[in-house]
């Protein structure tokens, strides 16, 4: 709740008093149609409206959106473009060593990775990173899991693959990620440490998952299946029929790995823990929203 308890700080600075409200159809349908107040949405529901401001945590702890669009795959992201050329190298690559210095160094993901004994993972592998199978509700997955993977493995050459489920796999979509683990043929269900699969990793694939991020912190190519605002640096496949494509694509690709960290999280998000300029930046975005303080 940092960003958010900050947020409500620079808005009681400013003269706005904060009610909380559970979010709910009725409160839905008050923020896009009252133009009184502010109205701060934590959910992913893409409301859109000149009054609705999102606040919510990033795909990396200690960072959060402060977007008027929406937030992760909704947030203005989504259409902002990336021009590396117009970035300073050195400020992307201070930016990206503190990143592994804390996520890397420190194996930290949004969920508790583990360190499999005894594990070494193949050099120049795919590593393939699932997420729940449910159909997401707010933005397009563009197939599914099982038709990822079998995609994959399809296509995969002499590359061993790792398939990393998710934390929170459902028992019955767990059941269909084990049936395709045949290490003999190549092809391994591991729940070792992403940073660790990463770190040999030659090409890292999911649908939606931000562990296409933390791949970018290892140099490594990253395929997404989905509507996302992470998709600028990476290479999108829109069917099974592309995967091969986009295997090559990425593994032939060059990429800014660097450059798009630094855009995405140090330009795009704002850090609680750096009090003032993630307040400084709070206040240029309620000011261009309108909202420059209740006397004025």
């Amino acid at each position: 709740m940092d960003g958010l308890n900050l947020l409500v700080s620079v808005l009681e600075e400013r003269g706005y008093p904060v009610e909380w409200r559970d979010m709910s159809g009725d409160i839905e349908r008050l923020a896009k149609s009252d133009r009184r107040h502010l109205h701060v949405v934590v959910d992913d529901a893409p409301l859109c409206g000149p009054n609705i401001l999102y606040c919510g945590p990033s795909y990396l702890r200690g960072f959060w959106y402060v977007d008027p669009v929406g937030i992760r795959n909704s947030s203005s992201m989504q259409t902002k473009p990336f021009r590396p050329e117009e970035m300073s190298q050195s400020f992307a690559d201070t930016f990206t060593a503190r990143l592994r210095s804390t996520f890397i160094d420190g194996n930290l993901s949004k969920f508790d990775q583990d360190l499999v004994t005894g594990f070494a993972p193949e050099r120049e592998s795919i590593c393939l990173f699932l997420q729940r199978f449910k159909t997401p509700k707010y933005y397009p997955h563009y197939m599914s899991y099982p038709e990822l993977i079998e995609g994959v493995i399809a296509n995969r050459g002499g590359r061993r693959v790792y398939i990393k489920p998710h934390p929170r796999q459902k028992e019955k979509d767990l059941e269909i990620v084990q049936s395709y683990h045949d290490p003999d043929n190549g092809v391994e269900v591991t729940t070792h440490s992403i940073h660790g699969l990463l770190a040999e990793a030659a090409v890292a694939v999911s649908l939606s998952s931000a562990v296409l991020l933390e791949a970018q912190m290892h140099r490594v190519p990253g395929i997404v299946g989905a509507q996302v605002d992470f998709h600028h640096n990476m290479v999108v496949v829109r069917n099974p029929a592309g995967i091969r494509d986009a295997l090559d694509r990425a593994l032939a690709g060059t990429f800014h790995y660097e450059k798009y960290l630094a855009f995405f999280f140090a330009q795009g998000m704002v850090q609680p823990r750096l009090r003032q300029k993630a307040a400084e930046r709070m206040k240029q975005i309620l000011t261009e929203m309108g909202f420059g303080g209740a006397s004025v």
